[in-house]
């Protein structure tokens, strides 16, 4: 019932699919899931139907340890994510900037306005 932070790793039976899902529903949103087999059929069928934070297919942990992919929770196993450039992206700011040229400036944004103005306006920025 309690998220697991060392080396363990809990084995639990089950008899059909649907009982494993449900038991893993009941723990909301693992950080991870691990599954094995060898069916492409059943990895994606699981893959879709649980929600977690990463997953390894026919290996435990590995995941967590590639710089090239994000790894973190979902709502109650932690938000966000880390590892590689997503880590330095969730700490880094970047700043959005915007450059006009100064060449070409038909005056058409800038007071006053007639009419003339406006249905240009109107014409380059329809409203939704």
């Amino acid at each position: 019932s309690q998220e697991i932070f060392g080396p363990a790793l809990p084995v639990i039976t089950w008899r059909d699919v649907d009982e494993a899902l449900d038991i893993v529903r009941s723990i909301k949103h693992p950080l991870a899931c691990y599954i094995f087999s060898e069916s492409r059929t059943f990895q994606r069928h699981i893959l879709d139907a649980v929600r977690c934070g990463g997953a390894a297919i026919n290996d435990v942990v590995i995941h967590a340890s590639s710089n090239r992919m994000d790894f973190g929770g979902v709502q109650n196993s932690g938000i966000g994510a880390y590892h590689g450039k997503v880590g330095f992206d969730a700490f880094t700011h970047y700043k959005s900037t915007m450059k006009k040229s100064t060449l070409i400036e038909t005056g058409i944004r800038n007071p006053p306005f007639n009419e003339q103005k406006l249905r240009l306006l109107k014409l380059v920025m329809p409203r939704k």
